[in-house]
């Protein structure tokens, strides 16, 4: 029987660890911190329930919604303007 050290295989470069990286329209490399009230907390935290989500992914939803909503709304007003 073989020792565990001659079991091992040999490789050219160390073995990738985690999570692959996400292509690059997908990736999210920034992070963003902020603090809530201990209501607010309690409503994320019955969002997250009621969604079986974590508390990051509801964050990132709200977020990622209201950013394409403020988007939307500047171009309706833009185009009003236009008129």
């Amino acid at each position: 029987m073989k020792s565990k050290s001659a079991q091992k295989v040999s490789r050219s470069s160390p073995p990738r660890r985690g999570r692959p990286p996400a292509p690059p329209e997908r990736a999210r490399p920034h992070r963003v911190v902020t603090f809530v009230t201990h209501a607010e907390m309690a409503k994320l935290e019955q969002i997250c329930e009621d969604a079986e989500k974590s508390l990051s992914a509801v964050a990132h939803e709200i977020l990622s919604r209201s950013l394409r909503h403020r988007n939307r709304r500047r171009i309706v007003k833009r185009k009003s303007e236009q008129n």
